[in-house]
């Protein structure tokens, strides 16, 4: 009724919901493919992938109306609300409609950080998502009676197997309310509540759910999956501790390459204290090369390349970046064969194993979301007081990773950190937002005329942005407080008024805080990552 056609781009642009799911299946039935928006994106950035994508058609709901309607500005646009009880879609014929479509269709489009300042969409296809999902049927099998969690931001692409995989299989799908996969308490008590079987947590969230108390409880998870970023070797000995009968899982796999491409089996003795990314997946081809597309020895570190079915098509409205990053691959005679250059840089083990070691270039992956710093970094420069800006990963003084900036300001001497966060907001999503910023007077450069990040490095200063003087606690209560933070935060000399945050405090610091003042004082506390 709606013109749309078969590889048409259609937007979502929805809480998580029953009616998200049976919207995302609709429109890859049809030929189409979905593009999820993130309601708490900020508007700019909406306003970019709407019309960026081209869509004609946005499915919503309805009391999202007033925030989408800011970001259209094409009247041609037709706006679905699913949740609306009068619509005409509730009444239409449940046949099942006789469209063909193709495996090189495109399925679904995720939009990626990108250094440009804008993000990039991610065109995957039919066949790509067919074999990762065919894949994971085949290694975990599960069907009838099995209960996958569905709690994976749509914009991940983790929560596209979360989608597909239980639905064609015959298990239950568990839809976890809107902001669930933020705290650790609700998933405990949903995953005893309803036996969830199957899930999938990114490391640094794993991590601040095994802090919950109920998690020994949570007996009747069989298999979790972990993917996103580097998992450490420390969480999954803490994991087998708490839940000694449940299988962890290792996935690796850039956004490019249908969610994911290479797999492990934790519960393997593997012979280091690391946790490695594991053997390809069906049909598809790992390769590690040096800077001129060579094979490296075994053992040698080199640049990841992927190859095989699972690729995605490319970069949508952007040949040259496609060009770039997707490359003939010349290990196969079909000129039609590609290889996707990752960026990341690992090694094979002398007995087939992958590891991962770390990045080639400025890109991060940080609780699970990827990052061009170059993006927060163009934020910045767009100020009216900020001449320059470098944006990079800190370790926290319990070696955990966050964002910060150093910033050079251009015609006053002091800026407000609380009103420049609001700014950044107004053009990136909240978790490309630095923790905290530093001010310098100049950008230190290497002989080469290139930033120096590691003279940077030597230069990062947590410091108090509020009253120089420290206000002591007060109470019994407010010295055990005072204390725990200290001695997590670790920044010298603190105040009973500082802002955690904005000492550089991190989700896993702020759950840590938490789950000892629960046991400390035997109370609750709401906490969402």
């Amino acid at each position: 009724n709606n013109k749309v056609e078969r590889n048409n781009l259609v937007g979502i642009f929805m809480y998580r919901s029953m009616e998200m799911v049976a919207s995302i299946h609709g429109i890859m039935k049809c030929g189409a493919a979905y593009v999820p928006i993130d309601p708490e994106y900020p508007l700019e950035r909406i306003k970019f992938m709407v019309r960026n994508a081209n869509m004609s058609v946005i499915f919503t709901q309805t009391s999202l109306f007033n925030q989408i309607k800011k970001a259209i500005d094409n009247e041609n646009i037709k706006i679905i609300f699913v949740d609306d009880k009068n619509s005409e879609y509730l009444s239409m014929s449940e046949e099942r409609s006789n469209i063909a479509v193709e495996p090189s269709d495109i399925s679904y489009m995720i939009y990626t950080s990108d250094s440009t300042g804008n993000p990039k969409g991610v065109m995957n296809t039919n066949e790509a998502l067919c074999n990762r999902i065919l894949w994971m049927q085949k290694e975990y099998n599960i069907g009838p009676g099995d209960k996958v969690l569905q709690k994976t931001p749509y914009c991940f692409d983790v929560s596209v197997w979360e989608f597909v995989w239980p639905l064609v299989t015959g298990s239950t799908l568990v839809i976890a309310e809107p902001g669930g996969h933020r705290d650790a308490t609700y998933l405990c008590k949903t995953i005893i509540e309803y036996g969830i079987n199957i899930m999938h947590f990114v490391p640094s969230m794993l991590n601040i759910f095994l802090l919950d108390s109920q998690v020994p409880y949570c007996t009747s998870l069989k298999k979790v999956f972990s993917s996103g970023e580097a998992l450490n070797f420390s969480v999954v000995e803490k994991f087998y501790e708490l839940l000694p009968n449940t299988e962890l899982h290792n996935l690796y796999g850039p956004t490019e390459a249908a969610i994911d491409v290479t797999y492990w089996d934790c519960s393997v003795n593997y012979k280091k204290n690391i946790v490695p990314i594991g053997y390809p997946i069906n049909n598809v081809y790992m390769y590690v090369l040096d800077d001129n597309q060579k094979p490296v020895p075994i053992g040698a570190f080199g640049e990841l390349y992927i190859g095989g079915i699972g690729l995605a098509k490319g970069y949508y409205n952007n040949e040259d970046l496609t060009k770039e990053k997707f490359l003939k691959n010349p290990f196969l005679k079909d000129a039609d064969e590609r290889i996707y250059r990752t960026g990341d840089i690992g090694r094979y083990d002398i007995s087939g194993v992958i590891e991962y070691n770390k990045r080639k270039d400025f890109q991060v992956k940080l609780r699970g979301q990827r990052i061009e710093l170059g993006e927060i970094e163009a934020a910045l420069e767009q100020h009216p007081h900020i001449n320059k800006a470098v944006a990079l990963v800190y370790k926290d003084f319990n070696g955990l990773q966050d964002l910060m900036a150093f910033i050079v300001l251009d015609g006053i001497s002091d800026i407000n950190i609380k009103e420049l966060k609001e700014y950044l907001g107004k053009h990136l999503p909240q978790y490309m937002i630095p923790s905290f910023f530093n001010k310098i007077e100049e950008i230190p450069l290497s002989l080469n005329g290139k930033v120096d990040r590691k003279k940077l490095e030597s230069l990062i200063v947590i410091e108090r942005t509020g009253e120089k003087e420290s206000i002591k606690p007060r109470t019994k209560t407010e010295e055990v407080i005072f204390e725990i933070c200290d001695q997590l935060l670790g920044v010298g000399t603190i105040s009973m008024n500082d802002n955690l945050i904005e000492l550089g405090a991190s989700s896993l610091i702020i759950a840590s805080l938490v789950y000892k003042l629960r046991d400390r004082f035997n109370i609750e506390l709401d906490f969402k990552y």
